[in-house]
């Protein structure tokens, strides 16, 4: 019989026969595993092993998660397995599964995400740079912390810098209170007149007041402009210099990184295409204008929703249909490559989170369009294919009713900024 299905658990009620002898060697080993593992025990100098890691399928595979079971603690006890809805997600965090099966994460990123913020809020206060104690400040103020956005427009009052003065136009907006009541989109343009996006605050600001002069100044620093760039690129390189750089805070990096690069607001380019209506641009001089202007956000622009606006521009003012068509095709191809950057791995692991920080460099070195074009390159597949793919898609949704509409598109490494009017 085996003995591990023997009933009789107790020896005083051992049926007749039974044998002693047995009783004793079991006994005996059962003492020396009991002693042996007290032993092991006390020894606290003994790292306990780490949990392996395992990656969470994608959300998108009909198969369920893979499940690994953690390592054992010690050598005499079986390995502890995860239960069926359970799985380990990058940073060793132990997460449930919804009901359709993808990691329930959300309220573990947002703790990762806190905890990340708090250490990079520190290490940017402690940094010799000013725009680094700056970008902490900012960061501050996003959470609705107002005496840190008073403390950084009255930064800004003083500085030379634009990037820190743009900062602090963001974390006012419109707010007309404490040192806020002195930032403004002229000095941040004087401060940085070659960027087109401080004059383009300005332009709307004058076209809300009715100042055809300022609308009409603002509008020709926009036309002589060498870029286009909102303060969205500048927070994330700022905040990639000081992230933790542990496996652990991976995650809460790329949440933290997300969300600094949607609370940048982007101009609105309405008085651009307000000052290059059709009646307006019978005018030699205001059609020159507008072509030049075109040229900065179709060309120039680092923001994809610029490039759109530019061709726009371009058509009305007499660009030819070809060049139109080919900044189309380029936005178009921007645009799915975007949702592309920082894909591979599965959901969640360490290898999708590595690719989507090193996505967010690029965009932060390069801007959106820039580091899309880099990917197009990097591909081997030319800029019509990319735009193809993204037409077909497009196509795809509008035929499909809209309560059932599903991109299988992946999510963009970085969302672009929130869009507001000044």
């Amino acid at each position: 019989m085996n003995e591990r299905s023997n009933p009789f658990q107790r020896i005083w009620f051992d049926p007749p026969g039974f044998r002693w002898r047995r009783v004793l060697i079991v006994s005996g080993v059962s003492i020396a595993v009991v002693v042996g593992w007290m032993l092991s025990g006390s020894d606290e100098s003994e790292p306990a092993p780490s949990p392996l890691p395992v990656a969470v399928r994608s959300t998108a595979s009909a198969a369920a998660p893979r499940v690994l079971a953690r390592t054992s603690p010690s050598a005499q006890e079986p390995a502890r397995r995860a239960s069926a809805d359970e799985v380990e997600i990058c940073g060793g965090t132990w997460v449930k599964l919804g009901p359709e099966g993808a990691p329930d994460a959300q309220a573990s990123l947002q703790a990762m995400m806190r905890d990340v913020r708090e250490r990079t809020v520190a290490a940017m206060h402690g940094s010799a740079s000013e725009l680094s104690r700056a970008a902490a400040l900012y960061l501050e103020a996003s959470a609705a912390a107002a005496a840190s956005r008073d403390q950084l427009a009255r930064m800004a009052l003083s500085t030379a810098d634009p990037k820190v003065y743009g900062l602090a136009w963001n974390a006012c907006g419109l707010r007309q209170e404490g040192a806020c009541q002195m930032i403004s989109a002229g000095q941040w343009a004087r401060l940085d007149p070659y960027n087109a996006v401080p004059w383009l605050f300005a332009a709307a600001l004058a076209n809300d007041r009715k100042d055809i002069a300022a609308v009409d100044d603002a509008m020709h620093h926009v036309a002589k402009a060498q870029r286009s760039e909102t303060g969205g690129n500048v927070l994330q390189s700022v905040l990639l210099a000081h992230v933790p750089s542990g496996q652990r805070e991976l995650l809460g990096s790329v949440q933290l990184l997300r969300d600094a690069a949607r609370s940048a607001m982007a101009p609105d380019h309405a008085s651009a295409t307000q000052y290059c209506k059709d009646e307006a641009i019978r005018d030699v001089n205001r059609r020159q204008a507008c072509a030049e202007i075109a040229d900065v956000l179709a060309v120039k622009s680092s923001a994809l929703a610029e490039q759109k606006t530019g061709a726009a521009i371009g058509k009305r003012v007499g660009w030819s249909a070809q060049r139109v068509e080919s900044i189309e095709m380029e936005h178009d191809a921007v645009g799915w490559a975007l949702g592309t950057l920082g894909d591979g791995g599965e959901q969640l692991s360490c290898e999708r989170a590595e690719r989507q920080l090193s996505s967010m460099r690029d965009i932060a070195r390069h801007g959106e369009v820039g580091a899309a074009r880099l990917a197009i390159q990097r591909s081997g597949k030319s800029v019509a294919e990319w735009a193809r793919a993204q037409r077909e898609a497009l196509a795809a949704m509008a035929q499909t009713p809209q309560a059932q509409r599903v991109s299988d598109r992946p999510e963009p490494a970085a969302s672009a900024p929130r869009s507001a009017r000044p």
